[in-house]
């Protein structure tokens, strides 16, 4: 850290409404910086995942130590894949169909549209949202 550093790093109201988001703050001995909700690390990840500082959950390996297959991680399965999304566990992201939920079109997933396609791959959504931008683009004149 440069000293020029220092000199931007304040010390931290104790209230959070007098705290400005973006600005760098010590705490505990730590340069910190607010985001509006909690206290950042100061390369502005949270804490416990950033590699950087050496975050507690973080693996041997440099992964999130919740995901890490080779640690043996909680999110992940006896298949090595993650529970949520594990189609042999019913993860909580496969639906009654066998399928991952947000693409089910039986189930009317977030990633499908009313054309019943896929939204990024449908060639109608994908129109109207243009013209609708064009329409949009010349209100604005």
């Amino acid at each position: 850290m440069d000293h020029k550093d220092l000199f931007m790093v304040h010390t931290m109201p104790t209230y959070q409404y007098k705290r400005i988001i973006g600005q760098k703050y010590f705490y505990n001995g730590e340069i910190r910086i607010w985001d509006g909700r909690q206290l950042r690390c100061q390369h502005n990840r949270e804490k416990q995942k950033c590699i950087d500082c050496k975050g507690s959950g973080i693996c041997p390996h440099f992964k999130i130590r919740y995901n890490c297959v080779d640690c043996k991680g909680k999110g992940i399965c006896q298949h090595k894949t993650q529970k949520s999304s594990c189609l042999k566990c019913k993860g909580k992201n496969i639906c009654t169909h066998n399928t991952k939920r947000q693409f089910c079109k039986q189930c009317k997933g977030r990633y499908i549209c009313r054309h019943n396609q896929r939204k990024y791959e449908c060639h109608k959504c994908i129109f109207e949202s243009i013209v609708k931008e064009l329409k949009h683009k010349a209100t604005r004149k």
